[in-house]
Parts: structure tokens; sequence; C-alpha cells
């Protein structure tokens, strides 16, 4: 009886795993494009020149950064939650890219090291399991002189923000894949040892209210 219990209660944890996963994947597709209005003029401003360059994107989402890589040579696409595949390969249908989904977690990079020229991440180390471990193996798959950029929301330190972020933080890493919007991503970037330079600002006057500020900046290799 005990073996059966154990075996229907994590069918259950399992079932609502997938759920909620599921819910994300769906929530992110249908609101990702009015939200990328807001992000895109900031994404133009540190993003590089992308042409001719291998890129890997962590995190891919729906796939809303793909218009940003149309002169790439090829893009690395990790993207663990399954029900977000199909968004990114139906926007895929219509710009044609070579992309590759790798079946992988950014702490373990399915890559060899210095294989790609820059590492895209926005809006993704909010919700990894060990940002320090991701970052070093952003930091392993760049070639020497590759670019690792970053857009992040960050734990606010003052205001209403701050008590904001205390409040939503339970429902967000339920129904957000994980999301923790108090985290100190550029202590933890920093603490990694991945990268001996680091640019990187943090900006409260950003077009949201709970996920603010951002964390915005480049660190090469």
């Amino acid at each position: 009886l005990l073996p059966v219990c154990f075996t229907l209660a994590l069918t259950r944890r399992t079932m609502l795993k997938n759920w909620r996963k599921k819910l994300f994947a769906t929530l992110l597709a249908k609101g990702g494009e009015k939200f990328e209005i807001k992000v895109s003029p900031f994404k133009k401003r540190i993003f590089p020149d992308f042409t001719g360059k291998t890129i890997l994107e962590i995190g891919a989402g729906a796939g809303v950064n793909l218009q940003y890589y149309q002169t790439v040579r090829t893009v690395y696409l990790v993207e663990p939650n399954k029900y977000l595949h199909r968004y990114i390969l139906e926007k895929n249908e219509t710009r044609k890219q070579d992309i590759k989904l790798l079946e992988s977690f950014a702490e373990n990079l399915a890559l060899p090291d210095g294989s790609v020229d820059v590492v895209v991440s926005t809006f993704v180390l909010c919700s990894v399991k060990n940002v320090e471990q991701v970052v070093r193996e952003i930091a392993r798959v760049l070639k020497p002189g590759g670019q690792f950029v970053f857009i992040e929301h960050v734990a606010a330190d003052r205001g209403f923000t701050q008590v904001a972020q205390k409040l939503f933080k339970p429902i967000l890493r339920c129904l957000g894949d994980g999301c923790d919007c108090r985290r100190d991503t550029l202590v933890l970037i920093n603490r990694s040892g991945a990268f001996a330079h680091v640019e990187a600002r943090i900006d409260y006057a950003v077009p949201t209210l709970v996920f603010r500020p951002w964390l915005i900046g480049v660190a090469r290799r």
C-alpha cells in the first residue's frame, strides 16, 4: 500500500508541476509581444551587432528575441519548459533561421568550450536554480572576447516596489516558473568569478511595477 500511495503522490506532484509550466507558457506567449514593445528600446541599446555570429540564448521563452537574430549565422536556444517550444518553432516558421533547440539546462550547457560569440539572457536569471553555476557555464562556452549581454529584473531596495516584491514572491515562484523577484543578481554574477570585466547598471526608470529595477549589462570573456 505504501508504494502505491507514494506513486500516486509523486504522479500528482508531477501533474501539478506540468500544469504550472503549461500555464506559464500560455501566459508568456500571450503577453510576451505586448511586453516586448516596452522592452525593445532597452534591448536595442545593449545588444551588439549579431551579424555572422554564433548566438546562444538561455531561457528563450516564446522566442521573442528571434527578431534580433536575423543576420546571425547560428542560434542555439535553451528553454527547459517544453510547452514553450511550439511557440518558438511557430515564430521561426516565418523567419526560417538556423535555430537549434538544446535539450539542456543553463547550469549544464550541451555545448563545447569556446563555441559561441554572444550569450543572451533576458529576464531569465531570476528563475534558474543556481545563478553562479549558470554564469560559469556561460563563460565556458564563450569564445575569447565573447560577450554575455543581460537584462534582468532584480530586488528593489526601496519604497512600494520592495514591499510588492515581498508580497508577490510566493505567487511568482509558483506561477512564474520558479521566478525569484528578490534576487541580487549582480552580486551573484560577480561572486561567480566567471568574468573579470562586468559593466552593469541598475535602472528603476523602466516600464514595469513589481518587475523592477532592471539590471542591464555586458560581461566580456
